[in-house]
């Protein structure tokens, strides 16, 4: 368990620990990214939550109350290529900055030499936070999802591992 980075060297106020399916029933995912996941919005129970810990490393991100903020991860491909992965909670407010950074961090500290991440083309929100978290745009995916909607490719290479 670690404190999330804060501002200016403050403490953010969010505790990190290692993601466990029986966090998942307790995230109340926020409307927006339900809408985002539409035809695929999983339940968010803990057989959901054994697929995402069964993938690769991820975490739990809670507040000070113990309140879950976020779930989010790695979902490893290749030893050297790995989907990253992040469940918002309703709500989330002025947390949002701190686990911008939190994610951030942990994209850059990852060992993955390649992340990508794939958004929905429709969902703006999510291709800013993309970006936001060191991700850049590589493509379009035509009818890629359930409903033949278009997705964005998103990345981040380090070729030097």
């Amino acid at each position: 368990m670690m404190d999330a980075p804060g501002i200016c060297g403050r403490p953010s106020m969010l505790t990190v620990r290692d993601f466990v399916p029986e966090d998942m029933p307790w995230l109340q995912l926020q409307r927006a990214q339900q809408m985002w996941l539409g035809l695929h919005t999983p339940s968010l129970d803990v057989d959901y939550g054994a697929h995402l810990w069964a993938g690769g490393p991820a975490w739990t991100v809670t507040d000070k109350s113990g309140w879950i903020v976020a779930a989010c991860g790695f979902h490893e491909i290749f030893p050297t290529y790995a989907v990253a992965w992040a469940l918002l909670a309703e709500g989330i407010g002025h947390r949002h900055l701190a686990l911008t950074r939190l994610v951030k961090a942990r994209m850059r500290e990852a060992a993955y030499p390649r992340i990508e991440a794939l958004i929905r083309a429709d969902f703006p929100p999510a291709a800013k936070w993309a970006a936001l978290v060191g991700l850049q745009f590589c493509a379009t995916i035509r009818a890629a999802g359930p409903a033949l909607e278009d997705y964005h490719l998103y990345e981040r290479v380090n070729q030097h591992g």
